[in-house]
């Protein structure tokens, strides 16, 4: 009986959970609906494709899509190449790896032009939940976005079982947000470079990996991932034979 009520009470919460979010995105696209202003639409189509990335792929591409098509109409580079980035993420989540390759190396082409920082997005905009801090210079804005395609890269490697490939792009994505001052994404990067190490039966870097994730998401207070990295800390113990350390996390 208690398991059963668990699970009601569990399934009541994420209810809940998900009727806020998408009330949030219908607020969201009303208001990029309505708006006159060009650079609060693209911010709030950016915000809506990001919310939908790991949760409905097809409607993440879509609201990507449709802010690759106002960044080109605003002549702003970098936020161009997050476009493509964001819409190969999603083609990623769809299982199209092929056509999210092409996608990603084409935001990488954009990216990794310095002077994309010439034409970018800048300010912080309520309720704006952007791990790029747009308030930062526009050069860490454009090292954290190569960083994010060397992660897609890096998953879409990994989804390929071609783990080299893959630790070698999460290696270069830590870089560049390590460059950047991006925190929260190092954080991220560490996560699912973790995964890699594991599959490669690397279990030390996997457990340092996953411990800076870890300091990461405290020292930063972005907390988004932290769930999935206390989860993949127990997994790693499980991994190097600490059946007590796992169930603990």
């Amino acid at each position: 009986m208690m398991k059963l009520i668990t699970c009601s009470l569990f399934c009541l919460v994420a209810v809940n959970l998900l009727f806020a979010q998408q009330f949030y995105i219908d607020s969201l696209q009303r208001e990029a609906k309505i708006t006159q202003n060009d650079t609060l639409r693209l911010v709030r189509l950016r915000t809506i494709a990001r919310i939908y990335a790991e949760i409905n792929p097809d409607s993440a591409f879509y609201y990507a899509e449709q802010s690759l098509k106002l960044s080109r109409k605003l002549n702003l580079k970098v936020d161009e190449g997050s476009a493509l980035r964001e819409m190969a993420y999603a083609l990623l989540n769809k299982g199209r790896y092929p056509r999210a390759l092409q996608t990603v190396l084409s935001a990488m082409d954009i990216l990794e032009d310095p002077k994309s920082e010439n034409n970018v997005l800048t300010g912080k905009f309520q309720g704006d939940d952007d791990l790029m801090y747009r308030f930062a210079a526009p050069r860490a804005q454009r090292l954290s976005e190569i960083a994010f395609a060397h992660q897609v890269l890096g998953v879409l490697y990994a989804n390929s079982n071609n783990y080299e490939r893959s630790w070698h792009h999460h290696l270069l994505g830590r870089q560049k947000a390590e460059q950047s001052g991006n925190v929260p994404l190092q954080s991220i990067l560490n996560l699912t470079l973790n995964r890699v190490y594991l599959q490669l039966g690397k279990m030390d870097s996997a457990m340092i990996s996953i411990q800076m994730a870890y300091n990461q998401a405290i020292q930063s207070g972005y907390k988004r991932y932290l769930g999935s990295i206390l989860l993949n800390i127990g997994r790693t113990y499980a991994a190097m034979g600490n059946t007590s350390m796992a169930n603990q996390y």
